[in-house]
């Protein structure tokens, strides 16, 4: 009995598991693919035959197997959360090109199609071709009433072609971008491309929700629900010489490992990176009493299996501080940099006349005191100066000045104190001569 119940519970835990072990193998970046070239147009009718366009450039399923698929069935994280031997919807697409224009076709199977909105902006909310091509955003789709429709966010499709079909099995989408209308420049053999696609399904109306059920994106980009944190970007897309029927498979396009890592040699990430594309930094790294100042190496245009090491300058702290030590500022400069001063501090009765350091190139921790001098003090009215112009004494006029004519009243004064003065003088004399007789 206890080992018919280990059974049970190894075989739940198993079940629980699946979902998520399926997809561990999955490594989240964009996909890269070849367009190859077409010696003769096709017809741009709906109908798509590997006599006309070859074999399919990329069979998009939620499996697994390519890099950047994304449906309703991968969780926040890329993550699938259904078995993934049972994909839930694919689309075989094929990517072309020639001198005039890029020829797309999407096939998926579509046995009850439905798309009441073909011509208006919500032509996504059917069955609907939806892509960001070269910062292109659009949507095509075929509508109930059998009429084709599109819808441009972002740029143009002036001079391109398009047609879609459904024959009750399959929805067809045959289109062909001019290049006039999304790519400035010539197109030529290694011209890389960015491209998602995603195709959404629908079989009735709904009403008031949205009349789609599914959803299946090759790259990212253009579909609201997928999680910013399982995102990779564009798939690139290469322009090759290689004729669009020829039945050798096109080459992998080769990737290479970029790291990152901190001064003492720790990863801090790890991204397989295609063959001349660029990495993406992580983060800048910190470290106590130092500051990050770049990377070590290169990390655009990868040629080759990458390390880059983060590069720290040491810093130096430097204190500004006032005559009685309190502290004005403090910053930390790279070694060798200079410090940056803060306003001229104050003090009552000195002017401030600088630091008594210098902070231009600091190589260790110093403390930089400002320095002052006693402010001049300006005499008042009638105090000793030797400035021309001001009193050198009570009453005296300044050098220059021409003394003020005296007051009349003031003169009688004079005269009063002069009688009084002769008469007690005399009144002394003869008080004296009476005296010795």
């Amino acid at each position: 009995m206890k080992r018919v119940f280990s059974i049970i519970i190894a075989a739940l835990m198993i079940a629980v598991m699946v979902p998520f072990a399926v997809s561990a193998d999955v490594v989240r970046m964009p996909d890269a693919a070849f367009a190859r070239k077409f010696a003769t147009a096709p017809t741009i009718d709906g109908v798509i035959s590997e006599t006309e366009w070859g074999k399919p450039t990329r069979t998009v399923k939620d499996d697994g197997t390519l890099p950047s698929v994304f449906s309703m069935r991968t969780d926040e994280a890329g993550a699938l959360t259904a078995d993934k031997a049972n994909p839930d919807q694919s689309y075989d697409i094929w990517l072309r090109w020639d001198k005039d224009y890029f020829y797309m076709a999407v096939k998926t199977a579509d046995k009850t199609h439905f798309n009441k909105n073909t011509a208006s902006e919500s032509i996504w909310d059917g069955d609907a071709l939806q892509m960001d091509f070269n910062a292109c955003n659009m949507c095509f789709g075929l509508g109930n009433d059998g009429k084709v429709g599109k819808y441009l966010w972002s740029g143009k499709f002036d001079n391109s072609k398009l047609d879609i079909k459904n024959d009750g099995s399959f929805t067809s989408y045959e289109i062909a971008f001019a290049w006039k209308d999304i790519f400035s420049g010539d197109a030529l053999a290694g011209t890389k491309l960015n491209l998602t696609t995603v195709v959404l399904t629908a079989t009735e109306d709904k009403g008031t929700e949205s009349s789609y059920d599914g959803w299946l994106t090759w790259g990212d980009g253009c579909c609201g629900p997928q999680e910013a944190s399982c995102k990779v970007g564009y798939n690139k897309i290469i322009l090759s010489d290689t004729d669009a029927k020829d039945a050798a498979a096109d080459p992998a396009v080769k990737t290479y490992t970029v790291k990152f890592q901190d001064a003492d040699g720790n990863d801090l990430s790890s991204q397989l990176v295609y063959e001349g594309d660029d990495a993406v930094a992580p983060t800048n790294p910190t470290k106590e009493g130092y500051k990050f100042t770049s990377w070590d190496a290169s990390y655009s245009n990868i040629k080759a299996d990458t390390t880059v090491k983060a590069q720290f300058a040491k810093l130096c702290i430097v204190t500004f501080a006032d005559y009685d030590g309190t502290e004005i500022k403090k910053v930390d400069v790279e070694t060798g940099k200079a410090a940056t001063a803060p306003k001229d501090p104050t003090r009552e009765g000195y002017t401030f006349t600088g630091w008594d350091k210098d902070f231009s190139a600091v190589t260790e921790d110093i403390t930089v005191t400002a320095q002052y001098e006693e402010a001049a003090v300006t005499p008042a009215t009638g105090e000793t100066s030797t400035a021309t112009g001001t009193a050198t004494a009570t009453g005296a006029p300044a050098t220059g000045e021409t003394p003020a004519e005296e007051n009349p009243s003031n003169v009688w004064i004079y005269v009063v104190i002069a009688v009084v003065v002769i008469a007690a003088g005399a009144a002394i004399i003869i008080f004296s001569k009476k005296k010795k007789a």
